[in-house]
């Protein structure tokens, strides 16, 4: 029997959204005499199961999330832990907490501030700070998962810096005679230990030390911890708590100290390495390998890691497959992800929430079809305008804490004391009516307890609770079957037509993403820009294979829109009368297509395989330009060239009953028909829609 979620089946357009979770209605058998070919066909295979299991989902246990929950009265503080971790909300199983202080605080703090203590005598507090913020959180999280859906919650904890007198000065630090960093911001290169990670390090061994402490603290107070990671985005010396890594560091680390103090004292935490965004997670993992046996697995972030947010959460996926083909048996777990900077509600945005919130749909998808074991949103719940963050670096999350607009006991100011970024900052929401809210993803009956879901919330149970711990990722991948052809505008603008996103290819779905103009006078292959900042444009497909990371062709700016000074980035290409071999000029190379590694692992090489300049050779002729169509094909696989990825998106599995989980997601603005599986069923997904269909064994 299939059962269609009905509450789950989404979309913006639609005031009532989800009020509560419960199995409703059947999908309908599709009229025989329908020509099914014009519609998308939703293929799966149940025997080909991956052979990693899922471990969950969750979202972080920051003191910023801990601050804002404690703002709410105890009831609105009841429905939000019902809501993330109880049978009637997420279920989620994962969390993440920041061992020491991080910019998700109101302050920087660590627990031991005493210069030259290798013996830790002065640590201390861990109880007078954590204990009254975040602990109590956690324990009210893991009595809710624990009475609602009988399971254990596996705790993260990530440093972000050390205490000052363990770090290395900076370079102005150092002119000035210091001997160590006068803060816990910002970090120097290779590693930010004041006397290296050699073997004789005395400041890399007491802070694995610090960190055990740390760990005991929290386990002697009832809160076990599952994993930790060895440092928060050791590539980036941000402007807030840092610690700065490479490979080779990072390797000795773990090697001489980490790994030999935690398997001492703590022989049951798993070590994850990494902990940074995917454009550089392959090169870790192979260069650190297991560590000597040091290493349970590779944490990474979904971060594109630059100045373009609106990337984050959509790059990297081929370099995913390679991590997973890397690991092994080893974990491969998503530690943190979010949307910034500050939240739907600060910007009022409707659209902005619900594209957000896509956002995550498509990266979970994406992430699990690779082999990803879970993922953990960053802070659980923040205030209206995202914070608190110490350096203002204000973000979006799940659920938003307004304890002003309560109907009882409401607070009497706007936003609570320890928010700063937003004072005198206009907060759209806060014009909005709880009426109008619903259609940003509240609940009227929560918003009145001062608590808003956003879309992201509502998006995140299609997979958090039917996918839970023990789910297997199996084959599956979405036809397209050209549905979108025929649509207005080809299912709408293409918000994927963004500068720095991945060429890739997946089956022909006859959208906006996959149409392209071959420009044949200067030899551009070039899509239509629909975002503000091209102004009806277009952006090209890039001259050379990535050499930050990612591997293959990028969007780049055409030549029409370069700004003064700027060299011209896009590819000139000419198509061969001869063969059809699309190749650039005055060159030797030729666009290809690029296997995923894995085999595509659960979506196959048909599902985002990569755009690449590769030598011209006979395969390289299967790769042709239709102008009818507006496609680029790769005829040998029969997928189209698509900008990121498709609108039609989809992922089958195998839950811990054996039953069949299909999650299926449509981006696009135009409502589509999904036939599932040999036809046995007959989806219709509205525009801007995510559907989780269960097929009970």
């Amino acid at each position: 029997m299939a059962t269609l979620n009905d509450p789950w089946k989404m979309t913006h357009k639609v005031p009532s959204l989800c009020p509560q979770y419960t199995d409703q209605s059947t999908a309908q058998s599709p009229d025989q005499s329908t020509d099914q070919s014009t519609h998308a066909l939703f293929s799966y295979d149940t025997t080909s199961a991956l052979p990693n299991t899922i471990l969950g989902f969750g979202g972080a246990f920051t003191e910023a999330a801990s601050l804002n929950f404690q703002t709410l009265s105890e009831g609105g503080r009841t429905r939000v832990v019902e809501l993330l971790f109880g049978k009637g909300g997420l279920g989620y199983s994962l969390g993440r907490t920041h061992i020491n202080s991080c910019d998700f605080s109101v302050g920087s703090y660590n627990f031991d501030d005493e210069d030259g203590d290798f013996e830790l005598k002065a640590f201390g507090g861990v109880q007078e700070k954590d204990g009254l913020t975040i602990m109590p959180f956690v324990r009210l999280a893991m009595s809710a998962l624990k009475a609602g859906w009988g399971e254990d919650l596996k705790l993260v904890a990530s440093p972000w810096s050390p205490p000052p007198w363990m770090k290395g000065p900076s370079r102005e630090e150092e002119r000035k005679g210091l001997e160590h960093a006068t803060d816990m911001l910002g970090s120097r290169g290779g590693t930010c230990l004041r006397d290296g990670v050699g073997v004789g390090s005395k400041y890399a061994d007491v802070w694995a030390r610090y960190m055990s402490k740390w760990v005991s603290e929290y386990e002697n107070s009832g809160i076990p911890i599952w994993a930790i990671t060895t440092q928060n985005e050791p590539e980036f010396a941000a402007p807030w708590e840092a610690c700065s890594f490479n490979t080779s560091t990072s390797l000795a680390f773990v090697t001489n100290f980490l790994g030999p103090t935690f398997r001492r004292e703590h022989e049951g935490v798993k070590i994850l390495g990494f902990d940074h965004n995917k454009d550089h997670a392959p090169t870790w993992a192979q260069e650190l390998g297991d560590a000597d046996g040091n290493l349970d697995g590779i944490g990474y972030h979904w971060y594109a890691g630059g100045m373009d947010r609106l990337l984050d959460g959509g790059v990297g996926t081929p370099n995913l497959h390679k991590l997973r083909s890397l690991s092994g048996s080893r974990t491969v777990l998503g530690t943190e992800g979010c949307h910034c900077p500050a939240t739907g509600y600060t910007g009022g945005d409707v659209d902005v929430a619900w594209k957000r919130a896509e956002r995550n749909a498509h990266a979970m998808l994406a992430d699990l079809a690779a082999g990803s074991e879970g993922s953990i949103e960053w802070n659980l719940v923040l205030d209206k305008v995202g914070g608190p963050n110490h350096l203002g670096n204000v973000c979006d999350g799940p659920i938003v804490a307004m304890p002003d607009r309560a109907k009882a006991e409401p607070a009497m100011e706007r936003l609570p004391a320890f928010e700063k970024a937003g004072e005198g900052k206009d907060i759209v929401g806060d014009g909005l009516s709880l009426d109008s809210l619903v259609h940003h993803g509240g609940v009227k009956k929560d918003m009145e307890l001062g608590v808003l879901t956003q879309p992201m919330y509502w998006v995140a149970g299609h997979f958090t609770r039917y996918l839970r711990e023990g789910s297997r990722a199996t084959k599956g991948i979405v036809e397209g079957r050209r549905a979108f052809a025929t649509s207005r505008g080809r299912g709408g603008d293409n918000n994927n037509a963004r500068v720095g996103f991945e060429a890739t290819f997946f089956p022909c779905e006859g959208s906006s993403r996959q149409q392209f103009v071959y420009d044949g006078k200067k030899g551009e292959v070039k899509t239509r820009d629909y975002s503000k900042e091209g102004r009806g444009g277009y952006v090209c497909l890039g001259g050379r294979n990535d050499e930050g990371g990612f591997g293959g062709v990028l969007l780049v700016k055409c030549d029409e829109n370069l700004d003064k000074g700027e060299d011209p980035v896009s590819g000139k290409f000419y198509i061969r009368e001869d063969t059809k071999v699309i190749q650039e000029r005055g060159g030797g190379s030729c666009l290809g297509l690029k296997e995923l590694d894995g085999e595509g692992h659960a979506i196959g090489v048909r599902g985002g395989s990569q755009l690449v300049l590769e030598e011209c050779r006979e395969s390289s002729s299967s790769m042709v330009y239709d102008k009818k169509r507006g496609e680029m094909r790769e005829e040998g696989l029969d997928v189209c060239l698509t900008t990121g990825w498709p609108f039609l998106q989809g992922g089958s599995f195998i839950n811990k009953d054996g039953d069949t989980v299909l999650v299926i997601l449509n981006e696009a603005e135009a409502e589509v028909g999904v036939v599932i599986q040999n036809g046995n069923m007959l989806l219709s997904l509205d525009g801007h829609s995510i559907a989780t269909v269960v097929v009970a064994k």
